[in-house]
């Protein structure tokens, strides 16, 4: 048996605290004339790095790496290390990489022929993979995807085109710029200089535009949550959540997107989140930004506490102005032939009473629908009025899925 396999068996065997330290003191004896940098952070990921050609990747040949293959419609298949050997080409150097993976803790050992070699390369692999601009960095099945579609999507997303109760959209549209421009005075007065925000109220009224359109906004780096799931529970939402964090931590200034926060938090994790929310200077410069349909399904702790979500939103269903104002872009977009009378306009905001956004705009597309079956200029009125009827009559209270297909 090869000494280096010999090394990583005899660690494996240690209690879990000494792991590390047989590594190592292992790697020292082997490599004595090089310098050996030991790491433990989150953003040192080699494979984008050297999918961007910026350094050329092989795997050890005297030594067995463990590999680890995953599977999902969006990125296919992949394999990731988990424990590997690497022998690294960058800028003329040649280094090995040491990955290693137990429970929640990852580390990593680089050796090369100096000191000032391992560090710049260490900086250069974290400083890559923790520059977020141009893309959203999307947390799911425990590791990070770039996603540059859903960044271009929010391009597009703005308070413009939200409609909101003024003093709501003005309320939001100040909060974060505030936040960011305020650093010094926060410091200042030995305030953390963090944010949380938390949007409530029932599905379909804007809550998730809301978000894309802050994100916009800002210009900030951002990072989107969506599962901290893994196949075991206890380990793998614990060691996930703090690498949210640790990443949002380096990514600072930063937004941390977390919606549908009632479905994220459970029993089980409950007491690391409010304990990694709660971590104050670490968190400087991050803003939170949740979102619930359902705020009585979150723990008094994460509803109450202001050092985790000092403001809150409450995104409720539209009264007659904003309904109206919604028609009305439905209807300014409209054919000639299609468009509502200005009295038809009144009366289906009027009769809308109780209807969210989402089913304004579900009502809006029965009508066009409708209208397109017979095509009779100047009958939107009746078909709308009636489609509204239609809507009311088959679910008073609009449906999840309907609600879901325009948060």
């Amino acid at each position: 048996m090869l000494y280096s396999d010999q090394i990583f068996l005899e660690a494996y065997r240690e209690k879990t605290e000494g792991l590390p330290y047989v590594i190592s003191h292992g790697l020292s004896v082997m490599f004595p004339d090089r310098y050996l940098l030991e790491g433990e952070e989150y953003a040192f990921d080699l494979r984008p790095f050297a999918e961007a050609r910026l350094c050329e990747l092989r795997l050890s040949a005297d030594v067995y790496s463990q590999l680890i293959s995953s599977w999902s419609h969006h990125r296919g298949l992949q394999t990731d290390p988990t424990n590997a050997w690497f022998e690294v080409e960058w800028r003329g150097h040649t280094l090995e990489v040491i990955l290693m993976q137990w429970g929640c803790e990852r580390r990593q050992w680089v050796i090369a022929e100096s000191r000032p070699i391992a560090e710049n390369f260490f900086v250069e692999v974290c400083s890559f993979t923790d520059d977020v601009r141009g893309a959203v960095l999307v947390f799911d099945g425990g590791s990070w995807v770039s996603s540059k579609p859903l960044h271009e999507a929010i391009q597009g997303t703005t308070f413009e085109n939200l409609v909101l109760e003024p003093s709501l959209k003005s309320s939001l549209m100040a909060d974060i710029p505030r936040f960011f421009a305020a650093e010094s005075t926060y410091k200042q007065h030995g305030v953390p200089w963090k944010r949380g925000l938390l949007l409530t109220g029932p599905p379909g009224n804007g809550k998730t535009h809301a978000i894309k359109a802050l994100v916009n906004q800002s210009s900030k780096p951002c990072l989107y949550v969506k599962s901290f799931a893994g196949d075991n529970r206890d380990v793998v939402e614990s060691g996930n959540m703090r690498s949210v964090f640790d990443r949002a931590r380096q990514s600072a200034p930063c937004l941390l997107v977390l919606e549908d926060l009632d479905a994220l938090i459970n029993d089980e994790n409950r007491s690391f989140f409010l304990n990694e929310m709660d971590g104050f200077a670490a968190n400087e410069g991050v803003v939170t930004i949740a979102s619930t349909n359902h705020p009585d399904r979150l723990d008094t702790a994460i509803l109450n506490r202001p050092s985790r979500f000092d403001r809150k939103f409450v995104f409720g269903l539209p009264e007659v102005a904003e309904r109206k104002n919604y028609l009305s872009r439905w209807n300014e977009s409209w054919d000639s032939s299609l468009k509502l009378s200005e009295a038809g306009l009144d009366l289906a905001a009027e009769g809308t009473q109780g209807f969210s956004f989402a089913t304004l705009k579900e009502s809006m597309l029965s009508a066009t629908m409708a209208w397109i079956e017979t095509q009779v200029v100047g009958s939107m009125d009746r078909i709308l009025a009636e489609q509204v009827a239609v809507m009311r009559a088959q679910n008073h209270k609009p449906t999840a899925q309907s609600e879901a297909s325009t948060e």
